[in-house]
């Protein structure tokens, strides 16, 4: 474009026009105007400028004219006199290159856009003001870009929109050259243009095909999370406009141009001429903004608008197009254009063109024709010669299928007049009828609609889509009928369209098809009635026939609550169950492998197994004048004397001539001359099913009769499954239903159901019919009950507005009631969130909400500088609109309202309030709630902090006037969950650190702990604070799960509004399960598949800056004291639990407990919790960049104690005291920033993002499986191994109950010197000790410690280890194990477990060293002696947490029983016995305490001694590479045999049969209990497992972080494997690590020490009896060993 034309910017009727071929520069002014062909002159004119490629006119001085040459940018003085020089500064590019864009902002500065140079940027800034000619730029940004195009906006003169050369889109900050902003990838980068009246959106073109224009929102670089190595993000526009290509009639874009009269309108100007102007308009709602099904399919959740073309007009044609239509070459094309200001020139919309003749015009803009005001209550007006008219439907009172009925009958009289249509046949979509004088056939005719067909050869779908159009475009109906037709659904609401099949079946009684489709419904229904298709755990309700035969596929936990699958097994056995239970007959039908699934498929269908109901239901067909159909049922039904009872009567009342057709039915076999007759019958037959009939007698098969599409396909269905083979079914099913979803046949709902299919048949429907008001009655019995489809809410919210529109709001609480009572769990509890009490204030006429959007994310354009003109159009507002008497949204006048005011627990005929309302205010937003209703109670509890809480920000948001932050004291983990005092310290450092935190921001804040069950104890808060508002974080812990459904239902139920948010994983573990298909997380590689649905982590929230006071916290309500038994954790009580004595503490301050009021000793550990703590440990963390960002987990050092190698946060996290988005962001962010500068950083899943992906994994696997994660039985993702020490089951419910049998007493030893640190294995003991005295061990000591208790060692069942991570000791093992010497105190005081345990973390890490999920490599094993040696030569870890042995010579110190007898005296330690356990044992099985004799009891603190003189080491329990491999054989065959926790034989016991009888584990016998329990109640020896501690298996950077490799789906360098691959790893290693000694040595392990534990198995213990969890173990053993202490 060589010429280009710009209005000023301020007053007066001046335009500037820079002609670039010439170059030359004219300020003009607008003399006069004559039949819009513009006059004017020229007031000032500079010629032979520079030749410029870009200009810009100077938005503060109207002189000054900036344009950009290949060498400099000039600054030009219009109003310089001839002859004089013009350029008044100018600032020269270091080399010459091409000026692509020149832009003034408001604050008098310009900035060009270059052509890209090598190492140079192409972004310049110059502030003329304070810059002289030749000046260096202010600012110079984009290096390695080409900028094309470059915009500012008008409110804030730093930011600035920038174009790169076909790259993207950048938002500079001029005052920041440090860093480049992300770029939005795009092609849409030239012609840059910002609208005037909100300058959060622009526009943008492509440089050429395909011709695009874009508007986007500016906002979308402020949320651009999706950053990547080369600093870059993908972004949606919010509108796309496609031009057809350059080589056609339009040309290419060549100019795009904001008008600043109207929001989102503009004008584009193409290369050949074409002017057309665009009015946008925005959609505002929550539906697709919401709806997860869209997000991926260009409806964003980041825009809270949708943007739509609402006008598109051509104000001048390019000039091919006069070419062609008008043979005019002549006529000169639009060559440059720009708006014309409101009043300007006009009275209305107009644009200043020229055209490449130089001459100009005013081009108006039509404004909007005059509106046909089409209501919702079928009635319009509209203008007509000068008056205004009103058309009215006139409602007559008919029911609205009856009238339609009538319009069609009339419809077809016009079709047949105009020969468009025959007469007859008539086809319904019963079946074809010849007219007929009979009585009964003529009211038959009077209630059959007519399908209009043009013959009876179109198929039943077919007739269906012509019924539909009502004879459109050929019959001319009248505006009245036309309305009719457009108030169908409004009619059928009134009349009562809900959700009773019945009675819907007669208000659509004009469409056959539809009531054919309420028929199956019915059907549907009544076999789900009273749990009528439910077996066990699996439901099978509204499934269709489609998957009743094929099998139901989904995976949704919906329709099971054993698992999220249901198995082809468990599925065949639930049908033939629910059969029986309906006692449908013997099947008669064709042969079949699945009689029973022809069955219920046939009732699906309606079919009748009883005569008495088959006869009526023949009757009723008959009464309605189909006897042919009639006939066809009865004979499909094997009565072919019905069909000839049938035949008789109709033919002695004249109805049909049946003989030949009686004679044929009552025929054992169809002759040849029978055949022959039935051949020419079908030829004339016109009735559908008489057709069929005769085609199945002819070809003496019912396929040909299944093939007959123009049949309804009910009946080729049912036909289908009387008659055809399993193959030729199967097949048939998966075509039609395939058909029927692709087409929206709401016939195929039979084949569907309503299952999770019938959602994308509706939606093929509705995409035909618009018809959402039958999809969401239709599917509302399954929706969401047994399908989650998020496209059912839309289409919901639709339908509401709809009857919002038709003033409908009975009707609409109707439908709310009604669904509510169908959408029920199977424990009867409601699945619809209740919706709080609110008030809605909406306009008469557009429906809006009255209330103004303010938003606040927004630039106030009203407060910034820039042009007078701009400034006065900006969010400019009438007075009515300002004082609110007229709509903020249409502009209408506001007539008075009533407002209907909706709670769930009342009425409502009481909730309706007629208000009369003047809307005469001042008020921001009119209908915002006020602030001082708002009553938050926030219930903390997995996030103990109050940065990034995302839960804690929805709170804030609500705007209350009063907060109570409460943290409610849960008997569960006090006294159900293995607690010890180290954890509960950690919890109170942070109890008390975020009630400080909260009183720092509000003096009258702080955290208030009430001590009572949260079940009990949050109702009654709620009730007693007047709570309007429950907040709290999401937890997808199990037991966690069922306590929040709890109080939810209690809230809801008081009409407490409750807001749930997640925050404590990177993302929402269901939603993490949901996208990936419902399943399990196995792996990162799932994990990462999962994510990219959803899109990374949220960045992190700021903690808020204030907080509102608390109310009132006065308690009157009498405490409820949770019952202590069991008590699992008074073992290590040394007094009673005094916490729950008063609600708000022995003070009534409501502050946490103290360790006494637990009955606790004090804590061991040096690790401390609390939020504080926690930001400056990541602080610490994130600072050592070179750390963070080569942080490789499988490399660090698990001997390393000062400092430890690994973060240390992970109990931080699961407190809540740190968010993992934080930690998250800061690492990534550090990562980003090393790979942008091309240094070598880690990758997930051994970086320090990887591991918290592990944690997402662990907690994504529990969200799906529930209890049953953290146990192999019942657990489809676990391979049963049949460990020793196996865990009792609960039968009535599946779940372990913490006690354990002793199948071998050599197994029970091995366990319990492991737990206490005594197997002889100095690096086993060592990470043991340090376990039970700090709290915390790293992460691969946690993997060696795991490996030699399961697979690598004692082949004890792994839910005993992960019991002891998360449990203290029970007495009996205190007294047994009194040796546990430490640096500080040589027997710690507490005997606590991991302070960061998480019970997802946990139970996954312990099924991945154990093998038994997650990772199968289970013949690579940690050895106890090669391993810690590659660490620390020195054994310093060792030596620090096993001092016994600091004296040892590193020769010896990991492998102590070969060090020489005077070695092991010199260094006063000798190594000899089993750490006292057989002795005590044995004592205490003894007659009395004279079998002790000899042994000394210490007291607690003392170290075990030899006669006073050395210190004793046990020697090792075994001989490792033996017992090693007897742990691989194990797994092995276990791993051929190939069970799971859920596999039938596990869970009936039979499994034995499988394993020899002298295979490791309890596998004696053929039979036995469910899992691998060897006895019942005082049967066999029962543990509990209240011996162990607290801990995740993930290691010190999270809570449970997995080891360094994704499952076996990638493998890397150093891994949990590569780190155990040692020599005395490997089966084939050597196997001398266990040596015997020399004579002067100690003597090797005896026999018994290294045989297998299977040689000890035993069945029974007379004296042990089951115990309880709450720490009293083996009654008469605690007896002896406590007097003996």
């Amino acid at each position: 474009m060589d010429t280009a034309i710009r209005w000023t910017s301020g007053p007066g009727k001046r335009f500037l026009i820079a002609d670039v071929a010439s170059n030359r520069l004219q300020h003009c002014q607008v003399t006069s105007i004559t039949d819009n062909s513009v006059q004017h002159k020229v007031i000032s004119q500079q010629d032979n400028l520079a030749n410029f490629s870009a200009f810009d006119w100077c938005r503060t001085d109207e002189n000054l004219v900036g344009i950009g040459t290949d060498s400099a940018i000039r600054i030009i003085a219009l109003d310089t006199d001839p002859g004089l020089r013009s350029t008044v500064n100018y600032f020269p590019h270091r080399q010459p290159r091409r000026t692509n864009s020149i832009a003034w902002n408001s604050a008098g500065q310009i900035a060009c856009g270059l052509e890209r140079q090598r190492g140079e940027p192409s972004l310049h800034v110059y502030d003329p003001a304070i810059a002289g000619p030749g000046s260096e730029p202010v600012v110079r940004l984009a290096g390695g870009d080409s900028i094309c195009s470059i915009k500012f906006g008008y409110s804030d003169p730093n930011l600035s929109i920038a174009g790169t050369q076909s790259k993207g889109l950048r938002l500079f900050d001029i005052r920041d050259a440090s860093t480049t902003p992300p770029m939005l990838n795009t092609r849409q980068c030239h012609q840059l243009s910002i609208d005037p009246l909100d300058e959060n959106y622009f526009i943008s073109a492509s440089p050429g095909d395909p011709n695009v224009v874009a508007l986007w929102d500016r906002r979308l670089f402020g949320r651009a999370k999706t950053a990547t190595a080369n600093n870059t993000f993908d972004a949606q526009p919010l509108l796309e406009i496609t031009f057809p290509p350059s080589s056609g009639p339009h040309g290419k874009i060549w100019s795009l141009r904001f008008s600043g009269h109207k929001r989102g309108s503009f004008a584009s100007l193409s290369s050949l001429g074409q002017l057309k102007h665009y009015d946008t308009s925005r959609y505002e709602g929550s539906v697709v903004r919401d709806a997860q099904h869209y997000r991926d399919s260009g409806f964003h959740s980041q825009h809270t608008q949708m943007w739509y073309m609402k006008r598109t007009t051509e104000l001048a044609p390019s000039v091919d197009h006069y070419v062609t239509e008008k043979d005019d070459p002549h006529i000169s094309p639009v060559h440059t254009f720009d708006h014309l200001p409101p009043d300007i020139l006009s009275s209305g919309h107009a644009i200043l063109a020229m055209r490449s003749d130089k001459t100009l015009e005013r081009v108006p803009v039509p404004g909007h024709p005059p509106i046909i005001a089409l209501t919702p209550a079928a009635s319009f007006g509209y203008h007509d010669k000068g008056s205004y008219r009103d058309v009215t439907y006139k409602n007559t009172g008919i029911p609205v299928a009856a009238e339609i009925t009538a319009l069609d009958e009339k419809v077809q009289v016009v079709l047949v007049a105009a020969n468009i249509r025959p007469a007859a046949p008539v086809v319904s979509n019963e079946g074809v009828q010849k007219p007929s004088k009979n009585k009964s056939r003529s009211r038959t005719s009077a209630n059959t609609r007519s399908s209009n067909l043009k013959s009876d050869s179109l198929s039943s779908r077919e007739r269906h889509d012509l019924y539909l159009d009502h004879g459109l475009p050929h019959a001319q109906i009248g505006l009245t009928d036309m309305l009719l037709l457009s108030d169908i659904y409004r009619r059928r609401c009134m009349e009562g369209y809900m959700l009773n099949y019945e009675k819907n079946k007669t208000m659509v009684q004009d469409d056959h098809w539809l009531v054919a489709m309420w028929d199956t419904i019915g059907s549907l229904q009544n076999m789900a009635d009273k749990n009528g298709m439910v077996d066990g755990d699996i439901d099978l309700s509204y499934l269709g026939i489609h998957d009743l035969w094929l099998g139901f596929t989904e995976t949704s936990a919906l329709r099971t609550s054993a698992s999220n699958t249901i198995t082809p097994a468990a599925f065949s056995k639930s049908i033939l169950n629910i059969a029986q239970k309906k006692r449908v007959p013997e099947w008669d039908g064709v042969t079949t492998a699945h009689p029973s699934q022809r069955q219920l498929c046939l009732l699906v269908c309606g079919y009748f197994f009883g005569n008495t109901g088959l006869k009526a239901k023949c009757t009723e067909i008959y009464e309605r004048g189909e006897a042919y159909k009639a006939v066809v049922v009865a004979y499909c039904h094997g009565r072919r004397d019905l069909a000839i009872e049938i035949i008789r009567t109709a033919s002695r009342a004249g109805i049909i001539e049946g003989t030949s057709l009686a004679a044929v039915i009552a025929s054992d076999s169809v002759s040849k001359s029978m055949r022959s007759l039935c051949e020419w019958m079908a030829e004339d037959a016109q009735d559908l099913y008489l057709k069929a009939l005769l085609t199945h007698f002819v070809s003496g098969d019912w396929a040909p009769v299944v093939a007959m599409t123009q049949l309804p396909l009910l009946y080729r269905v049912a036909i289908a499954l009387r008659f055809l083979s399993d193959a030729a079914l199967s097949k048939f099913l998966a075509t039609e239903t395939k058909a029927a979803i692709a087409h929206g046949d709401v016939e195929g709902v039979v084949l569907t159901g309503l299952a999770e299919s019938s959602i994308d048949l509706f939606q093929a429907y509705i995409t035909k019919t618009g018809d959402i008001q039958t999809a969401i009655l239709a599917t509302a019995r399954t929706n969401p009950r047994y399908v989650d489809d998020p496209r059912w809410n839309m289409w919901k919210e639709s339908y509401f507005w709809q009857m919002q529109s038709w003033r409908e709001f009975i009707k609409r609480a109707q439908f709310t009631a009604q669904h509510n009572r169908l959408a029920v769990d199977r424990q009867g509890n409601c699945m619809v969130a209740q919706p709080p009490a609110q008030i809605t204030l909406r306009c008469t006429h557009c429906q809006q909400s009255i209330a103004r959007q303010i938003d606040t994310t927004a630039a106030q354009p009203a407060k910034a500088p820039g042009p007078p003109s701009h400034r006065a159009r900006i969010n400019a507002q009438t007075p009515a609109q300002a004082a609110g008497t007229r709509c903020p949204k249409c502009s209408r006048p506001m007539p008075s309202l009533s407002v209907a005011k909706s709670h769930p627990k009342q009425t409502l005929a009481s909730n309706v309030l007629h208000l009369h309302l003047s809307l005469y205010t001042a008020m921001p937003n009119p209908i915002a709630t006020s602030p001082t209703t708002i009553r938050v109670l926030y219930w903390f509890r997995t996030d103990l902090r109050l940065h990034d809480s995302p839960a804690l920000t929805a709170a804030l948001s609500l705007n209350p006037s009063v907060l109570y932050p409460c943290w409610l004291w849960d008997p569960h983990y006090v006294y159900r969950a293995r607690v010890g005092p180290n954890r509960w310290q950690y919890l109170l450092d942070c109890m008390n650190d975020l009630s400080q935190s909260l009183t720092q921001l509000n003096p009258q804040q702080k955290l208030l702990v009430v001590r009572e069950e949260p079940q009990t104890g949050i109702p009654k808060l709620l009730k007693q604070w007047k709570i309007t508002h429950l907040v709290f974080e999401k937890d997808t812990d199990a037991y966690a799960k069922a306590r929040d459904e709890h109080v939810l239902k209690a809230a809801r139920e008081m009409g407490v509004e409750v807001v749930v948010r997640s925050g404590r994983t990177l993302w929402d573990s269901d939603e993490l399960v949901k996208a990936y298909g419902g399943k399990p997380t196995m792996s990162i590689t799932q994990v990462q598949h999962a994510a990219q649905k959803l899109g990374p982590p949220a960045r992190p929230i700021p903690a808020p800056s204030s907080l509102p006071d608390p109310g009132e916290t006065t308690i009157s309500f009498a405490a409820s004291p949770p019952s202590s038994t069991p008590d699992f954790n008074s073992s290590h009580r040394t007094t009673n639990d005094s916490s729950y004595t008063s609600l708000s503490g022995p003070n009534n301050d409501f502050a946490p407990p103290t360790l006494s009021e637990l009955g606790m000793k004090p804590s061991t550990t040096s690790h401390r919790g609390g939020e504080t703590i926690g930001l400056a440990a990541l602080d610490a963390i994130i600072a050592n960049e070179h750390y963070t960002a080569t942080f490789e987990k499988p490399n660090t050092a698990p001997t390393a104690f000062e400092p430890q190698s690994t973060t240390l946060l992970s109990p931080h996290m699961h407190f809540g005291s740190l968010s993992c988005r934080l930690f998250y962001w800061r690492a990534q962010d550090v990562v980003t920033a090393y790979e942008k500068a091309k240094k070598p950083a880690s990758k997930p899943p051994v970086s320090l993002t990887g591991q918290l992906m592990f944690r997402d994994m662990y907690f994504g696997a529990q969200a799906a499986l529930g209890y049953h994660f953290a146990q192999t039985f019942r657990n489809e993702t676990t391979r049963f191994i049949p460990w020793h020490l196996p865990s009792r089951i609960d039968n009535s419910n599946g779940l372990i109950t913490g006690e354990y049998d002793v199948d071998s007493k050599k197994a029970q030893e091995y366990f319990l010197r492991w737990k206490w640190g005594r197997t002889g294995f100095p690096w086993i003991d060592a990470l043991m000790r340090q376990l039970r005295l700090e709290g915390w061990i790293h992460h691969l000591g946690r993997h060696a410690v795991a490996c030699f208790l399961t697979r690598g060692g004692c082949y004890v069942d792994w839910e005993r280890g992960a019991e002891v991570f998360e449990q203290p000791f029970s007495d009996f093992e205190r007294v047994v194990f009194w040796s546990c010497p430490s640096p500080t105190s040589p027997f710690p005081h507490t005997t606590e477990w991991l302070i960061d345990h998480e019970t997802a973390c946990n139970a996954g890490n312990w099924q991945w060293l154990s093998c038994t999920a997650f990772y199968s490599q289970f013949y690579r094993c940690y050895s106890p002696i090669a391993f810690p040696a590659k660490w620390d030569k020195h054994a310093a870890f060792v030596r620090k947490y096993v001092p016994e042995l600091k004296h040892y010579s590193d020769k010896y110190v990991y492998e102590p029983w070969k060090a020489p007898i005077p070695d092991q005296k010199s260094w006063a330690c000798i190594v000899k016995g089993d750490g006292g356990y057989q002795d005590a044992v044995e004592g205490v099985e003894g007659s009395g305490e004279d079998r002790l004799t000899g042994l000394d009891i210490a007291k607690e603190g003392e170290t075990m001694q030899d006669n006073n003189e050395f210190k004793i080491y046990p020697k090792p329990m075994f001989d490792f590479p033996t017992q090693r491999e007897i742990c691989i054989n194990g797994l092995k065959q276990a791993y051929h045999i190939g069970l799971r926790g859920n596999s039938a034989k596990v869970l009936n016991g039979s499994w034995r049969e499988l394993f020899d009888d002298d295979a490791e584990g309890p596998t004696n016998g053929v039979t036995g209990l469910p899992g691998a329990m060897i006895g019942r109640d005082g049967g066999g020896e029962a543990h509990t497992g209240d011996d162990a501690l607290g801990g995740s298996g993930g290691g010190g950077v999270v809570g449970g972080a997995g080891p360094g490799s994704d499952g076996g789906a990638r493998k890397h360098k150093r891994d949990e494997t590569d780190d155990a691959d040692d020599a005395e790893s490997s089966p084939k290693a050597r196997m001398s690590s266990v040596q015997s000694p020399s004579k002067s040595s100690v003597q090797s392990p005896s026999k018994s020490s290294v045989q297998s534990p299977k040689a000890n198995r035993t069945t029974a213990s007379p004296h042990t009896r089951k115990t309880s969890k709450g720490g009293q173990q083996q009654a008469t053993l605690d007896a002896h060993l406590r007097k003996m202490s």
